[in-house]
């Protein structure tokens, strides 16, 4: 799997850098014919790089196999990790809210709300968190380490 760095001393935007990268294809890698895709990426982080090496490979595969590449399949390499987090996201924020509403039938009055609030909070963002840390991240940080993390943050 080739791949090229193209860089500016001023910044032009997307479209001049993918039609920089467009037109500079050929002259490093050769024909199209010769290359089953091509992957492009910024550097604003909003791509992971395991993502973009997931969809080399699979780019590389399908045109060894001579299969199309399914552009469902692309599209979930691409999004994938953004659907996982709106998941992550929306769900939290229902639990957020169911949580209040059923704590705050249960607790009248203002300090009700209070204990609602905070602990439909802690629930839901623990909720959130033990998501983010099984789906999203996978990460190998030690719980104690890495809760530590997601809540000063």
């Amino acid at each position: 799997m080739g791949c090229a760095v193209l860089k500016y001393a001023v910044n032009d935007g997307k479209g001049r850098a993918l039609k920089t990268g467009f037109n500079e294809f050929p002259n490093r890698f050769g024909k199209a014919g010769d290359v089953c895709g091509i992957i492009t990426v910024d550097s604003d982080d909003q791509h992971l790089v395991k993502g973009v090496v997931r969809m080399g490979r699979r780019l590389s595969e399908a045109g060894s196999t001579g299969k199309k590449q399914d552009s469902f399949l692309i599209y979930w390499i691409l999004f994938g990790e953004f659907f996982r987090y709106l998941f992550s996201s929306l769900s939290a924020s229902v639990i957020n809210i169911c949580l209040f509403y059923l704590l705050s039938l249960w607790i009248p009055g203002i300090v009700g709300i209070w204990i609602a609030t905070a602990l439909a909070r802690v629930i839901s963002s623990f909720y959130n968190y033990s998501v983010n840390r099984s789906i999203m991240f996978k990460t190998s940080l030690d719980m104690k380490r890495s809760l530590w993390c997601y809540y000063m943050l």
